[in-house]
């Protein structure tokens, strides 16, 4: 195989790799939410099979956010309300201390919507973590045809498979 040869199929190789380890991700990912959320946890310990420590993955996001949708509706509130805090419109500075109140406590305010972000998870690496995990993948302690759901290489079980 020429050098060009060898690197276009690293390329492809790494490539294919990328491709089933985000979907593995993907698919791990919205597990792990939907447990987290199941037991009411908000974040969990990634540990080697040794009890090592390697990161904390944390459920983050979905704080909710008010938003000023029907602004009629909105000045007409503000009047009745807090008159003060009226000239044309309403003051930039209460409008945004009242729809972070809004968020906060889930106060309706008419012509306001009150929505929840989307969810998601982020994942805080220990020091050194990712070079245990380097470390126990070399030493055979991980998987990476498990940890990515691969089917098994031919002959990898003991077993020949045919043609």
């Amino acid at each position: 195989m020429t050098p060009i040869q060898e690197l276009s199929l690293r390329v492809a190789v790494l490539a294919a790799l990328a491709n089933k380890i985000a979907e593995a991700d993907e698919d791990t990912r919205k597990a792990l939410m939907t447990s987290l959320v199941g037991v009411g946890a908000d974040r969990a310990a990634a540990v080697l099979p040794d009890g090592t420590k390697v990161a904390s993955v944390a459920l983050v996001g979905g704080a909710a956010v008010a938003k000023v949708v029907d602004e009629d509706a909105f000045l007409t509130h503000v009047k009745a309300t807090r008159p003060d805090e009226v000239i044309e419109v309403v003051r930039p500075s209460y409008r945004k201390a009242l729809l972070a109140q809004a968020a906060k406590n889930g106060e309706e305010i008419p012509g306001v919507q009150l929505r929840h972000g989307t969810p998601y998870l982020r994942n805080s690496f220990v020091k050194d973590g990712q070079a245990a995990i380097a470390a126990a993948w070399i030493d055979g302690q991980l998987s990476l045809p498990e940890l990515l759901e691969l089917p098994a290489p031919p002959g990898a079980l003991g077993v020949d498979e045919e043609p």
